[in-house]
């Protein structure tokens, strides 16, 4: 079996390995600056480079992040089926992150359904033996209109990715979907960016409003997020989580490896250093929500 702290290692080293290849056939790394959320931007996420780049930086840190919004998650449903619905699920971390977390409450993978629906066909997603998967490339704007047994609605760092009109699309697909479950959670983890926090914090209490007028009722605020002030490093908080030690050079060396500035001696572009940066080892970029609804 494979522990959560291998399961990282794994995940980044391979990844390691395809970044590395990525830049000497690009012969560049111009592309990777793509990989920036300041003003509200989305990535290209079709960019392969894009991708490996993201699980480099991230990957670890949000497992980490969905394995204490799914204690949560699990804690409410007790004893229910897992039902989730991820909404711009991506290379599907949300779904590592409740398969570690059952494991560590004892619980097996086949307590869980999972559906995720994302644009973009990553071309690596996590899988597990056992776990009933199925993701959907197709815009979450466009999501079918009908009856769903889930009770999870998760937002995996997505609802900022949305444009407006995707969104107001989504809301509309939401209120014409009849929802069956007694108990539902909606969870959306946003980044911790102005202004993009707010304005993921405004689309999800827009969103908890539908399920409202559904009949659904809770004590939870949608306008208020669970942060860590002090930043605790997610290896103090999970034990085995590591990064390991060639992705860390690597990652904080970025720039340097890029095969022009090799040839030339110098950056090609003044904004070429700012791809050199660790991956994200401490927590104090968490900004999640869980909404606990019944009816």
């Amino acid at each position: 079996m494979t522990t959560f702290g291998s399961h990282i290692e794994n995940v980044l080293s391979r990844s390691l390995a395809g970044l590395r290849s990525y830049v000497l056939n690009a012969g560049k790394c111009c592309d990777l600056k793509g990989l920036d959320f300041s003003g509200g931007n989305a990535p290209d996420y079709d960019n392969h480079g894009i991708q490996l780049l993201y699980l480099l930086r991230y990957y670890g840190a949000y497992l980490c992040e969905y394995r204490k919004i799914y204690a949560e998650v699990l804690e409410f449903l007790d004893q229910d089926r897992i039902r989730v619905l991820s909404l711009g699920s991506g290379c599907c971390v949300d779904l590592a992150g409740l398969y570690f977390e059952l494991e560590e409450h004892g619980l097996g993978p086949d307590r869980v359904q999972y559906r995720g629906y994302d644009s973009v066909n990553w071309h690596w997603r996590f899988e597990a033996q056992d776990l009933d998967t199925r993701v959907i490339h197709r815009n979450v704007a466009r999501m079918s209109r009908k009856e769903r047994p889930i009770n999870v609605m998760i937002f995996p760092k997505s609802l900022g990715d949305f444009s407006g009109a995707d969104h107001r699309e989504l809301v509309a697909a939401i209120r014409d979907c009849e929802f069956s479950a007694s108990k539902v959670v909606v969870v959306s983890s946003a980044r911790a960016v102005d202004p993009s926090l707010d304005r993921d914090v405004r689309r999800f209490a827009e969103i908890v409003g539908e399920f409202r007028s559904k009949g659904y009722e809770t004590g939870d605020d949608p306008m208020v997020y669970t942060h860590y002030p002090y930043a605790p490093a997610w290896a103090r908080l999970f034990p085995g989580f590591s990064i390991p030690d060639e992705v860390v050079a690597y990652l904080k060396g970025l720039a340097l490896h890029c095969p022009v500035r090799r040839q030339n001696g110098v950056p090609c572009k003044m904004d070429c250093d700012a791809l050199s940066r660790y991956p994200i080892l401490k927590s104090g970029q968490v900004r999640y929500q869980v909404v606990r609804l019944t009816r």
